[in-house]
């Protein structure tokens, strides 16, 4: 089997006195249609990569706009987090909820108001 492209061993072929038209003629044919296929795969890779590219280019033209709502509501958030008030001894009352282990449950619920940052220090 040789090394040789076929578009080049057939021209060698053709220059031979012995040649057949017809198996010429039929392999020219086959390089014809394989060389059609691969130029419609290139395009439909060059089609996808462009469409890649444009999806890119829009996310890219839009980060602006995204960050400035990132920023919005992170403000808000912060707002949200300043109004934030810890529960009054009375509302911890007025859960009725059991007692257990050492502390209270009033202890247990400052605690986990100063683990999110509500009220001051435990």
């Amino acid at each position: 089997m040789s090394d040789q492209p076929d578009a080049l061993r057939l021209a060698d072929y053709l220059s031979l006195p012995h040649i057949d038209q017809r198996k010429a003629a039929a392999e020219l044919r086959r390089q014809h249609s394989e060389i059609e296929s691969l130029k419609a795969d290139y395009e439909k890779l060059l089609q996808s990569g462009r469409q890649a590219l444009e999806f890119w280019k829009a996310l890219a033209a839009e980060l602006p706009n995204r960050r400035d709502q990132i920023e919005a509501l992170k403000a808000e958030c912060d707002a949200l987090k300043a109004q934030r008030q810890p529960l009054t001894d009375k509302q911890i009352d007025a859960l009725e909820l059991p007692e257990s282990g050492t502390g209270t449950i009033r202890d247990l619920i400052r605690v986990i108001e100063a683990a999110h940052g509500i009220g001051g220090d435990v």
